[in-house]
């Protein structure tokens, strides 16, 4: 597993001033299944599985919800990473988010950054700093060698909210002095930045050796003095635990809050890293979370329960979200050019034209000074992107094109296997070049589907950037329940823009608009509540509010509703009816009957309506559904989606603030969004009725792979509605999986 490799590997970069890079892969990783740690925990295993949470108290999954419920009473929580897998920031995302809604007196504790820049984090928590500043003041490319991008949705929820956040490092070169000469060697000056560290700690050691062990170190840093070489790596990530461990208990007095590290994961297994240090200071209670890393069609992975007190399974990312550059530099007294340290060894310049002692003339035809303004420029730069160069070499000018292209790390091969891994890259680069199947994700989908008892099942999906489609049941007809208020919202924004309503006109709520169904009008107490356009249209589409969308549904009228949708060229969606005259209709009411009347003059009726036997449910289901009104196909909710998302219809206002309150969307949490990874932006509606439950959507896949339409309809479903959302849930999952690793 690369995740427990590369802890190492950066570690030994970052103290050697090499590339983690060209450590080779480890032969078996014995990281994950230790017998250290917990004394009731460190001799079980469990099986992690991809997208599944665990509990290592119990050796079983648990909910996200019910593992934040446990932390409330921890003064620190620890949650590890590997620097770059944007999954795991991801996960750190929602875990703060988590635990500040529960309680917003927390604190966020940083390994990436040294306590002397203290200063411009205060500065950055309290909104006085924008981003540009921020990473100049803070010097994050010179502290730091990952993409601010890794962290920036954390810091930015950090900033929105004022929550404090603490430096817990210290100089490299502190580190490096104590790896080469021991913490007795430091100057009084170092020495009152990093406590001593005790070394006295056989598992943490065993963890540590065995970490070191399974990496294959590159040929310079074999022979004689491995075990030295050893002892000066100890020496360094336990005055690395020390430091942080004494800064988080620092941070978490002064700020007298909850302290949530970030800190790779390294320092944090099996509890027995920096999260030691501090409970053995303090004894304050604490959890920590770790990522396992399972690579493509690996099903579960063992490992020790004592590894953490959560175990999140993920899967393997193909690539990095941010490209690393792998270019050094230097300054030279009496120069004002960066000059080229050595040869790229790791990152996208690998293979390019680069030499040590070249002398940068200009990037992209600006010229740098200072070494973190250069970094600062060549970290916007994306996959696919370039940079042009222009260099001094040997008296000579040289223009040399950076590109920003993924490099995957190839493996040593025994010589005696190099010709049977040649077939089998030939083979390899014939199925890419043939390209994915979309019939794999097709046979993935039947299968889904067929696990289903009973119930029809209708999906369309595509690629909106590629245009990769599937349909399985894309032009039939199905009951749209709730995601025809997506349409409803295009007509309500086409009238806006036509300045036949404002956003901001405000209704007066009478009694008669409490409708029945979902949402919070009708609980109100009417007349006497008056709601904007655009308040009526997030309770519509946020919560899914019945009252909102029939006052709205009225406003612009069900047949402008039809003609503007015939008008973009979509056929295949019939919007005809209120939710209340729906509802009604099914169970049987005469809706004219009603029409006008408050709720509490029917009530009676329309509950007697509704508690029918399961025979006569079963006959308002069939009728309910051979009714063509508010039907629409799969596939044209899908080019709805794809309109909007590619502004074809509307103006660019308009469509950014359907996605914009569809990606804030608080229905359905268990379909489309019930199965992708944490974090994963979907912008989505659902609708419920009887034997219909939906969801349609856009997902949007992480590191710039693009975005999927995806539509799920059902009808004839006559069990539990969670038991038809865990199949829209596997439906996505399988197309996330799909397109990210396709893409």
């Amino acid at each position: 597993m690369k995740i427990w490799r590369q802890v190492l590997a950066l570690f030994l970069a970052a103290l050697f001033c090499f590339s983690a890079s060209i450590l080779g892969e480890e032969k078996e990783d014995k990281t994950l299944r230790l017998a250290i740690g917990d004394a009731a925990l460190k001799n079980k295993t469990l099986e992690v599985k991809p997208g599944e949470t665990y509990s290592t108290r119990t050796g079983k999954p648990l909910p996200f919800p019910k593992m934040i419920k446990e932390m409330e009473d921890s003064r620190f929580v620890y949650i590890g990473e590997s620097h770059d897998n944007m999954t795991m920031h991801d996960i750190q995302l929602r875990i703060i988010q988590a635990l500040y809604e529960k309680d917003k007196n927390i604190a966020i504790g940083l390994e990436m950054l040294p306590t002397e820049v203290q200063s411009v984090l205060d500065k950055w928590s309290q909104g006085q700093l924008a981003e540009d500043n921020f990473l100049r003041e803070v010097r994050w490319y010179i502290h730091w060698n990952m993409n601010f991008g890794f962290y920036e949705k954390i810091f930015d929820f950090a900033r929105e909210n004022k929550i404090p956040i603490y430096a817990l490092n210290v100089p490299r070169e502190t580190i490096s002095k104590i790896r080469m000469k021991g913490w007795e060697n430091l100057s009084e000056e170092e020495k009152a930045l990093v406590p001593q560290p005790n070394l006295s700690s056989e598992e943490h050691r065993t963890l540590i050796r065995a970490i070191f062990a399974t990496t294959e170190l590159p040929h310079q840093m074999k022979g004689e003095g491995l075990e030295k070489m050893f002892e000066g790596l100890y020496r360094a990530q336990a005055a690395w635990d020390e430091v942080m461990a004494a800064n988080a208990i620092k941070g978490a007095e002064n700020a007298k809050r909850k302290m949530v590290v970030l800190a790779g994961s390294g320092h944090l297994l099996y509890n027995l890293g920096m999260n030691s240090r501090v409970f053995h200071k303090n004894r304050l209670p604490f959890q920590t979370v770790v990522a396992v890393e399972l690579s493509p069609g690996q099903k579960n992975i063992a490992v020790s329960r004592s590894l953490s007190n959560y175990i999140w399974g993920i899967p393997e990312e193909e690539r990095p979200a941010f490209p690393s550059v792998g270019l050094a530099f230097k300054k030279f007294e009496g120069l004002g050019n960066l000059v080229i340290e050595r040869k790229p060894i790791d990152g996208v310049a690998v293979g390019g034209d680069f030499e040590k002692g070249d002398i940068v003339l200009s990037v992209d035809g600006k010229t740098f000074t200072e070494i973190s303004e250069l970094r600062l420029y060549l970290a916007q730069f994306k996959w696919a992107e370039e940079s042009r160069f222009r260099l001094l070499r040997n008296g000579e000018v040289k223009e040399t094109v950076l590109n920003f292209q993924f490099k995957p790390q190839i493996e040593e091969i025994p010589k005696k296997d190099e010709r049977a891994a040649e077939e089998k890259m030939r083979s390899g680069a014939a199925a890419i070049e043939a390209g994915p199947k979309i019939e794999r994700l097709q046979k993935q989908v039947e299968d889904i589907i067929k696990g289903a008892d009973e119930g029809v099942v209708g999906v369309s999906v595509k690629h909106l950037e590629s245009g990769r489609t599937l349909q399985l049941n894309g032009s039939t007809p199905f009951p749209m329940a709730s995601v025809f208020k997506i349409p409803v919202l295009v007509e309500v924004l086409a009238q806006v823009r036509e300045g036949k309503l404002a956003l901001d006109e405000e209704i007066a709520i009478q009694k008669t608009d409490q409708h029945l169904g979902s949402g919070i009008i009708s609980s109100l107490t009417a007349p006497g509540v008056k709601l904007s356009v655009r308040n009526l249209i997030n309770l519509m589409m946020l919560i899914s509010d019945n009252s909102a969308t029939d006052i709205l549904l009225e406003k612009v009228g069900a047949r402008n509703v039809n003609n503007r949708l015939r008008g973009f060229g979509i056929d295949g969606i019939t919007v005809n009816r209120t939710c209340q005259e729906l509802i009604m209709d099914f169970v049987g009411l005469d809706y004219d009957k009603y029409k006008g009347l408050p709720l509490d003059q029917f009530s009676e009726e329309y509950k007697q309506a509704g508690s029918r036997n399961h025979e006569a449910f079963r006959e308002a289901v069939k009728r309910f559904n051979l009714d063509p009104q508010d039907q629409s196909t799969p596939q044209a909710m899908n080019i709805l989606l794809e309109k909007i998302f590619k502004r074809e219809i509307l103006d660019e206002e308009s469509c950014e603030l359907i996605l914009s309150v569809m990606l804030n969307c608080q229905t359905g949490e268990a379909r489309i969004k019930g199965g992708l990874p944490p974090g994963t932006a979907v912008a989505h509606k659902t609708g419920t009725i009887a034997s219909t439950v939906n969801d349609s959507g856009i997902i949007y896949l992480p590191h710039g792979l693009g975005h999927v339409a995806l539509t799920v309809f059902t009808k004839n479903f006559m069990g539990r509605a969670s038991d038809v959302e865990d199949i829209i849930a596997k439906i996505a999952r399988a197309v996330y999986d799909f397109y990210y690793f396709t893409s």
